[in-house]
Formats: C-alpha cells, structure tokens, sequence
C-alpha cells in the first residue's frame, strides 16, 4: 500500500519522536491528510478523538471502516495520547485503529493473531482513494459534553507540587 510509513520512538515517554519529527518539518509533512497509527486494543475503534479533542472527522472514521470492509469497527471518542495527537494541528486526519491486543503495558498483554492478520488482509486490499479527508485542523472541537467537564488544571485543588508527589509515592509505593 503506497504511503509513507514512520516508525516513532519514545512514546511511551511522553511521543519525543513524534514531537521531534513533527519539529523538524520534513518536506514530506507538507503533503499528508491522513496519520493512521496502528496502536488501539481490542478490535472495534477508529479513534476520532484524542485527549477530549477532535483528531479525526466521523466522516473519516466512516469511511475508514467502509473502504476496510470491517464493520465490525466504529468511531471511537475515547482515544488516549498518542504519537498520531501530535500531527493534529498540521494533518487533518488523525487516528488509531484497532490491531486486536488486550492488557496493554502488563506482563498479561495478548495479541489476538487472527484479527491482526484479518486487518492485514482488508487493509492490502481497500480502496484508499475512497477514504474521506475532512476535518479542518483551524478548528477546535472537543468531546468533554460525553465525558463530563474536564478538571482544570489551574484549580487549587489540582495543583500539586514536585514534593506533594513525591510524598504520595512514599506512602503508597505499591498503588503507584
């Protein structure tokens, strides 16, 4: 499938690769509509929002599952931070899919073979030029409406010191 394939660095560090990338500016950027990052559990979503924040239209995310033929997908707007957020200011679609693993960051974590090579298969065989780019990067649309007003984070009460954290992680060493 033509495309410009990025492999990152440092994600689970706060997306340094992606940030670094971005900051670069490769020529290449320029010429992008769609960041799809295959980094989701289980076998159902296409990320529409990042962080509380739009990152993908729905008529993408639609899209995506019809040209994919899955339609065991569907939009998602619970997607967490991740190195396809970092592209979301310059690339109109922006979003994670799916690859079918469970108990992510344990010693538990499985991947599910069959799906994966399921998505493999639908996605050699789609028809990109079907997928719908739309989402205007100049606007900005969150999702906290579905997940209840989020904490601001210059409230006194949410505001902790480097020391009250590391007082925290004293006294509950087993919890963190």
């Amino acid at each position: 499938v033509q495309g410009v394939y990025v492999i990152h660095a440092a994600e689970e560090s706060g997306c340094q690769g992606s940030q670094h990338l971005i900051a670069s500016d490769p020529v290449w950027l320029g010429h992008i509509d769609a960041v799809i990052s295959f980094d989701r559990k289980g076998q159902k979503s296409v990320i529409t929002h990042q962080m509380g924040i739009r990152t993908a239209s729905d008529a993408f995310a639609k899209s995506f599952i019809d040209v994919v033929n899955m339609s065991q997908l569907e939009p998602d707007t619970t997607g967490s931070y991740t190195d396809s957020n970092e592209y979301a200011k310059i690339v109109s679609e922006c979003t994670n899919i799916s690859v079918g693993y469970y108990n992510q960051h344990t010693s538990r974590e499985t991947q599910d073979l069959e799906y994966a090579e399921l998505l493999l298969k639908q996605l050699i065989e789609a028809d990109w030029s079907k997928i719908v780019i739309s989402r205007d990067t100049d606007v900005y649309e969150d999702c906290w409406a579905d997940w209840g007003k989020p904490m601001d984070l210059y409230d006194p009460q949410y505001v902790t010191t480097t020391s009250d954290m590391v007082t925290i992680i004293d006294e509950n060493p087993d919890a963190v």
